[in-house]
């Protein structure tokens, strides 16, 4: 029986991951599944007889096409067209999510070509050759963002005025920034990034909802701080347009109190 377990290990701990070739892993074992098993069995249904494990994977697998469909368009910035791979993309999207199965028949016809999972395997070299960031975490970078975290909890605690939405979502997402900094954790540098461009988006909305000027500030500066660390996060641009921008015209203070 496939489960959520199952589809990691297949990677070593110390190999980083690599969107391509975790796709190809899991399309192989997909692939061997018994003829005599449904789809929801072949993907993963739990032992209880839900198919929440089914689902569960699926999710891992769409999680990890788009992580392959922002590869492609960074190994598109270094010179390789993605337009090689848009067709690639599209099918492995119609295998994970519109799978042409004989539902009434309950069996699993469903499969994706061989050649496509070779296709991927390659792909997967070429990410690893021309796309270094994809899989590795610099220890440096590492120990930058676990003192912005500790700024950042700190912050979080003294803006008692905030709304609570704001406040439970902040400390949930450095709560999961820690974890993904925990060296003793499997991690990827490209989830870390998605979870600063969550933060430093959630603490743009804190500097507009706090009201304290002082605290104000702060939050800006931690949330401008977290998008240099890791430059190639998506909150970058926007967080250095606004630090670039009339403080006081921004935060609604009176000429002369910006500083």
């Amino acid at each position: 029986m496939i489960d959520k377990l199952q589809l990691s290990t297949t990677r070593n701990e110390d190999t980083p991951l690599n969107a391509a070739k975790e796709l190809a892993s899991i399309f192989r074992t997909w692939n061997k599944g018994p003829s005599d098993k449904n789809f929801y069995n072949v993907r993963g249904t739990d032992h209880n007889g839900l198919a929440a494990g089914t689902w569960r994977n699926t999710q891992i697998a769409a999680d990890l096409t788009v992580e392959l469909d922002f590869l492609l368009n960074t190994l598109q910035e270094h010179g390789i067209p993605r337009s090689s791979y848009d067709s690639l993309l599209v099918r492995i999207w119609r295998f994970i999510i519109l799978p042409e199965t004989a539902w009434s028949a309950g069996s699993n016809k469903v499969r994706i070509a061989d050649d496509d999972i070779v296709h991927l395997e390659t792909l997967g070299h070429l990410i690893s050759a021309r796309i270094p960031q994809a899989h590795e975490f610099d220890s440096n970078e590492r120990e930058q963002l676990l003192g912005l975290l500790a700024e950042a909890s700190t912050a979080s605690d003294e803006c008692t005025d905030l709304p609570k939405a704001i406040r439970t979502r902040l400390s949930d997402l450095l709560t999961q920034l820690s974890s993904l900094l925990d060296p003793d954790n499997d991690h990827n540098s490209r989830h870390v990034q998605r979870t600063l461009d969550r933060i430093t988006a959630l603490l743009l909305q804190a500097v507009w909802a706090e009201k304290k000027p002082d605290l104000k500030f702060r939050l800006l500066n931690i949330a401008l701080r977290f998008a240099q660390t890791m430059s190639e996060s998506a909150s970058y641009d926007v967080i250095k347009a606004i630090a670039e921008s009339p403080m006081k015209d921004m935060l609604g203070l009176p000429p002369g109190e910006e500083g």
